[in-house]
């Protein structure tokens, strides 16, 4: 191998470890928790680390604030005011950190990633907490398989997008339901009617169990989802390992 060759592929590790350590920087100042509430301030959502709701809060008075039908939208009017708080405080934590220094310098890929005395000491055993440590395969092997990756990724460009993985749950004979995304409250449905008959405990309750129901089988859903993308992530945790060792 010319060291021109081990030059790039150094600079390839360098560039590795440090998006590994980006993204480790930008978990780490996630807030734990936040919190919203309606325009009415009779519906409060939490929403934890993850951004899913992790309660709801309704006060014993909400049927004074706003009305049955309006129940559902003022769940999801909470949600989004608690996402955007969450993602204020996120953007402030990173603001005060290195954060966007070290986005500056990855901006260029690989090829422009300076060799600062921050990264230039990264040992070549450097561990990506995101990517397994593997004994890789012969290269052409891996090529072989990366190959087929690669066509597999390229036909189904041509064909309509997986639908997102959603989790619905429900609650009190199913007139609560809630449906979730990875990422989000997607949608929240309360019946009227129901509602109108309720106190606000019993209204948290049922959007409790709804909430734990759907999370249930969001769960599933992306377990399925994950042992389908496994052989592509084996494929990559190789390919990192060859990088950190580039004489193989």
């Amino acid at each position: 191998m010319t060291d021109e060759l081990m030059a790039q592929f150094s600079r390839m590790r360098h560039y590795v470890s440090a998006l590994g350590e980006l993204i480790k920087s930008a978990q780490a100042q996630a807030p734990g928790r936040a919190e919203g509430s309606d325009h009415s301030a009779a519906v409060h959502v939490k929403v934890g680390a993850d951004g899913l709701p992790e309660s709801f809060h309704i006060t014993t008075d909400w049927a004074e604030w706003i009305t049955p039908e309006d129940l559902a939208s003022s769940v999801l009017e909470a949600f989004g005011a608690a996402t955007t708080n969450r993602l204020d405080a996120w953007t402030e934590n990173l603001e005060d950190s290195e954060f966007l220094a070290t986005v500056r310098e990855l901006d260029g890929g690989p090829e422009k990633f300076p060799r600062t005395a921050r990264n230039r000491d990264v040992p070549a055993t450097a561990s990506d907490p995101a990517v397994p440590e593997v004994e890789p395969r012969a290269p052409d092997l891996i090529a072989e398989d990366a190959i087929k990756a690669f066509e597999n990724v390229q036909r189904s460009a041509n064909t309509a997008p997986p639908p997102e993985s959603t989790g619905t749950g429900a609650a009190a004979g199913r007139k609560v339901s809630i449906t979730l995304s990875k990422f989000a409250l997607l949608s929240c449905a309360i019946d009227p009617g129901w509602a109108a008959r309720q106190t606000a405990t019993g209204l948290m309750n049922s959007l409790a169990t709804a909430l734990g129901r759907a999370k249930s089988d969001l769960a599933g859903k992306t377990d399925a989802a994950s042992t389908m993308d496994s052989g592509v992530d084996g494929l990559f945790a190789e390919a990192i390992a060859l990088l950190r060792n580039p004489r193989r």
